[in-house]
């Protein structure tokens, strides 16, 4: 085995293989003492074993504090993506409320982190959903602005809503809404106080529109009663714990390990959150502050967070936290009460999470070593791709790619070209977007299941491309089933094999590719729309150096139509409001050019 001389200091410390591609990244109070428990397989985890083997080099950084290793392997994490690292990719934090004072007439905006740009910010809210309907019914109730705000510059007349009595137009009647700053003021009432006495508010309206006859505000009253109860209706157990605490359990277990956290807000649990990765590390040696770090990086920390945790590590975490977000985080380890329940609660829904997750971790295990042996490759493939072209009467054709990791599909890593070749037959194309992208992974030392849609026609002419990374592309063709002509089922085709592969129609293998050859379907067909529509949606105008869209929405307002702008002479285009005369000239040679090379053309 390889000596590794690391110091015995406080630092981070990264695993490198094949190629110099990043293993594993984790920090260390020591350093060598802690490599060496991988080394000589002292940790308990299934992948440890598997780690060991493909490592090797190791580097690492010496860091002044715990507190810096912190740093350095939360950034290091997020910028190289190792292969074994606990990724919690789930990038969703709850939705706030905000309101901008500075508006003329403010609204309700949704956003996911605070800034500190003098707005108003109200929760955080867990069941965003059930948040984006109550909103839409308190803005109905107290008749307040929803249109964004480049929809009140363009508006000239009233909208739909304000014809049904959902809102008092202020972006048309200005001098009409000067109590428009107190129905928002009673609006955002309900959203700071508690449940009780916003409902208490909001049933009182409710009768007192009522009793006056006002039976279209008393409806609109009650249905934001409902949705107010809906907001907080999903929390179910009562806690006596602050305004927001997060309760994070780990588990572990010979496949990995799952980690979940309960979501305590107004002294209720409001919501969960929950990962799986193979890669966690057991209960004996658990990192939990570096979860709490890297969970913690994009969302905001509630008051309380209640785990296992050591105080003396702990400790660092909350520094950091007060440093980067200027908020107090309150780090407990209970070990009776209350706090101790809700903690068992998360402890028992991470054995779940485990136990659940572990299972499909299983079985995608099997179906990429099933996919190695079906296939005759050297090993497990670690990405899985299909390559599908989309064109509409040879137009705008493009290639996609779906990618399958570790036998999930991974969206992060879907691909599309534009052809750039003008031909106009399947096989030629194919050949391009094949060409490219293994141009575009020649750098990957992962090992790739290429499969292209097509069948022993595409594969027989794409195979020369493959030569140069036989020990890592490893290319097969999944061909569509033609009723017409017998052939009933999908069949899938390997070099060299006349006979398609002998698998069953509806064999764990087949469905996988016939998923895989769908999503790179649907998002070549999304970006072949997408395309076309900005090819036939185009204005000439904005082939005007100059000119974009607002100038264009000007100059079509000013003159009426685009055949008039192209029409206008020079002295017509000086003329108008806010456009500089440089430009003026510049549209008008534009297609003064435009027009004497046509009447060129014509008469060639």
């Amino acid at each position: 085995m390889t000596t590794f001389r690391l110091p015995r200091k406080t630092g981070v410390y990264v695993m490198k293989g094949d190629g110099g591609r990043i293993l594993y990244v984790g920090k260390a109070l020591d350093l060598k003492s802690r490599v060496n428990q991988y080394l000589r397989l002292q940790d308990s985890r299934e992948m440890v074993p598997r780690l060991v083997r493909e490592i090797r080099d190791i580097e690492w950084i010496v860091t002044a504090n715990e507190k810096e290793a912190l740093l350095v392997e939360r950034q290091l994490i997020r910028k190289l993506h190792p292969k074994y690292n606990v990724m919690l990719r789930d990038d969703r934090s709850f939705l706030l409320v905000r309101v901008d004072d500075a508006a003329a007439f403010p609204r309700f905006e949704l956003v996911r982190r605070r800034k500190p740009d003098r707005a108003r910010y109200f929760g955080p809210y867990p069941p965003a959903h059930t948040l984006r309907e109550f909103l839409r019914l308190l803005a109905r109730a107290y008749k307040l602005r929803t249109c964004a705000d480049r929809q009140i510059r363009q508006r000239q007349r009233p909208c739909a809503l304000h014809a049904m009595g959902w809102c008092s137009a202020p972006c048309v009647f200005p001098e009409k809404n000067g109590d428009y700053g107190e129905r928002l003021e009673s609006a955002l009432g309900l959203l700071s106080r508690r449940k009780a006495d916003a409902e208490e508010l909001v049933r009182n309206a409710m009768w007192q529109a009522s009793d006056s006859e006002r039976y279209e505000e008393a409806a609109r009253y009650r249905d934001l009663l409902q949705a107010l109860g809906d907001l907080w209706g999903r929390q179910h157990v009562e806690a006596p714990l602050p305004l927001d605490a997060d309760i994070l359990a780990v588990h572990h277990g010979p496949l990995g390990g799952g980690i979940f956290l309960l979501h305590v807000r107004e002294s209720a649990v409001a919501g969960s959150t929950s990962f799986f990765h193979e890669g966690l590390f057991s209960p004996e040696v658990t990192d939990l502050e570096s979860l709490v770090c890297q969970y913690y990086e994009r969302r905001p920390p509630p008051s309380v967070v209640i785990g296992a945790f050591q105080a003396d590590r702990i400790r660092q975490v909350a520094l950091l936290m007060w440093e980067e977000q200027g908020r107090r985080v309150e780090f407990r380890n209970p070990r009776r009460g209350p706090a101790r329940a809700l903690l068992d609660m998360a402890r028992e829904n991470a054995v779940q999470t485990y136990l659940r997750e572990s299972r499909k971790a299983e079985s995608r295990d099997a179906l990429l070593q099933e996919l190695a042996g079906a296939f005759g490759l050297p090993g497990v493939p670690e990405r899985v791709e299909c390559i599908d072209i989309s064109s509409f009467q040879s137009g705008d054709a493009v290639g996609s790619v779906s990618v399958a990791r570790d036998g999930l599909l991974a969206p992060d890593e879907y691909r599309c070209f534009h052809v750039r070749s003008d031909v106009d037959d399947d096989l030629s194309m194919m050949e391009e977007v094949v060409s490219r992208r293994l141009q575009q992974v020649s750098d990957s030392p992962l090992r790739r299941l290429v499969v292209l849609d097509g069948g022993r026609a595409h594969l027989a002419r794409m195979l020369p491309l493959f030569a140069a990374a036989a020990d890592r592309c490893h290319p097969a063709a999944l061909a569509k089933a033609r009723p017409d002509q017998g052939l009933e089922h999908d069949r899938i085709y390997l070099p060299g094999c006349r006979e398609p592969l002998d698998v069953a129609p509806d064999s764990r293998i087949m469905l996988f590719l016939q998923s895989l050859r769908d999503e790179a379907h649907r998002f070549g067909v999304a970006f072949h729309r997408k395309k076309r529509k900005k090819r036939v949606l185009s204005s000439p105008l904005l082939e005007v150096p100059g000119v974009g869209p607002k100038r264009r929405l000007l100059l079509i307002r000013h003159f009426g139509s685009y055949r008039a702008v192209v029409a206008a002479p020079l002295d017509k285009l000086l003329e108008v409001p806010g456009l500089p005369a440089s430009l003026a000239r510049r549209i008008h040679q534009h297609f003064s050019a435009s027009d004497k090379g046509a009447e060129n053309g014509n008469a060639g």
